[in-house]
């Protein structure tokens, strides 16, 4: 579209704001990421709460829906409530994944053949996921503002390439 360039222009500035937020604030940024994941959990729980009459009449969905609902909601009080301990959580996750990706793929170049090209590149992946994955399980919330400063290096770098894209279309339309 032609004339969308100044809704890309506040996109490519909000962007620009996340950035600056996860760069200069990434612990307290990544706590109200994980609050608005949990307050936007809540919401679908209240949500499903009050769609489950719809399905009343049967019996076999309407007791799914409000399981659901209930689960939604008393989930997304405790993201609300502990969002360090989740935020901690999810990169212990994450930890856990790399570390025993990395140990997959160290282990594997013990079955590929010596002629299979792609050996250094699985060795160093699996190296880096082996270190990645320690770093997140001993140090999670440190792990996870980290991870966010690079979330808010390409929120800025896509901000203002966003920004450039938009004012170039306007010029040429």
């Amino acid at each position: 579209m032609k004339n969308d360039w100044q809704f890309k222009v506040i996109k490519g500035v909000l962007f620009i704001l996340f950035g600056l937020l996860a760069l200069f604030y990434p612990g307290a940024t990544l706590v109200t990421l994980v609050k608005w994941f949990g307050i936007i959990i809540l919401i679908g729980g209240i949500l499903l709460l009050i769609g489950s009459g719809i399905f009343k009449g049967i019996k076999q969905i309407h007791n799914f829906v409000l399981a659901e609902g209930i689960l939604d909601i008393l989930i997304g009080i405790a993201i609300i409530a502990y969002p360090r301990f989740v935020a901690g959580a999810v990169v212990v996750l994450f930890g856990i994944w790399a570390l025993v990706s990395g140990i997959l793929q160290l282990v594997s170049l013990n079955r590929l053949p010596a002629a299979f090209s792609g050996r250094g590149m699985i060795l160093v992946n699996g190296i880096i996921s082996v270190l990645l994955g320690l770093l997140m399980l001993f140090n999670p919330f440190g792990s996870g503002k980290a991870l966010l400063v690079v979330l808010g290096v390409y929120a800025l770098f896509h901000g203002f390439s966003t920004i450039y894209a938009a004012i170039k279309t306007s010029q040429n339309s």
